[in-house]
């Protein structure tokens, strides 16, 4: 499953939700259970940094929303920038994190 989002040239936001739910699929209850916790942990966490924190631009307010998705996406503020100027850009074909983490991933379960 993990080898479709190294191998397809786009992954627009329905085929990324689709994969996503093939691979909730693929796991056990506890498995999924402990997935949703962890990233909804992570969003707890960077909920709180944001409340914390003032974030300045030098070209006016941020959305909060937008500085949510810079924390919780590998690669940060350069992939969501990316994504939202493509839409269908892979970032796991791309260079950066996201395709360093997935050849990390894929290394592991070859193991």
């Amino acid at each position: 499953m993990l080898l479709k989002l190294r191998d397809a040239q786009t992954l627009g936001p329905q085929r990324s939700a689709q994969l996503q739910a093939e691979l909730l699929a693929t796991l056990t209850p506890a498995q999924g259970q402990s997935l949703r916790a962890h990233l909804r942990a992570r969003e707890v966490q960077v909920q709180g940094l944001l409340a914390r924190t003032r974030i300045a631009a030098p070209d006016g307010p941020v959305s909060p929303a937008r500085q949510a998705l810079n924390l919780l996406t590998p690669g940060g503020a350069a992939v969501v920038s990316a994504l939202v100027q493509t839409p269908d850009l892979n970032p796991y074909r791309a260079e950066g994190v996201n395709r360093e983490l997935l050849r990390t991933l894929l290394a592991l379960l070859e193991r």
